[in-house]
């Protein structure tokens, strides 16, 4: 639970800053004299979608750990109860 905290607080901070960025970027925002005049796109924004698959992958290796660790103690717990084992 704690490793998926862990993960979850970082994904959070990430998204938070992420959302900072890109309001000062909106904020600074050029536009050119073609596009007061009706052109194309206003703004030259360009998403970091690289950033975002990094923190969708490292969530998807969390959960990944999380359901490994869970499933190897299940497996020691397992073997705990077939020798009998008391803590």
């Amino acid at each position: 639970m704690e490793a998926y905290e862990t993960c979850i607080a970082r994904l959070r901070n990430s998204q938070s800053n992420r959302r900072k960025i890109s309001l000062k970027k909106v904020a600074e925002a050029n536009f050119s004299k073609e596009v007061r005049l009706g052109g194309l796109c206003a703004l030259k924004i360009v998403p970091d979608l690289f950033s975002v698959l990094i923190v969708i992958q490292i969530c998807t290796i969390c959960a990944h750990l999380i359901h490994s660790v869970h499933q190897y103690q299940a497996l020691i717990e397992a073997k705990k109860k077939e020798i009998g084992y008391k803590c």
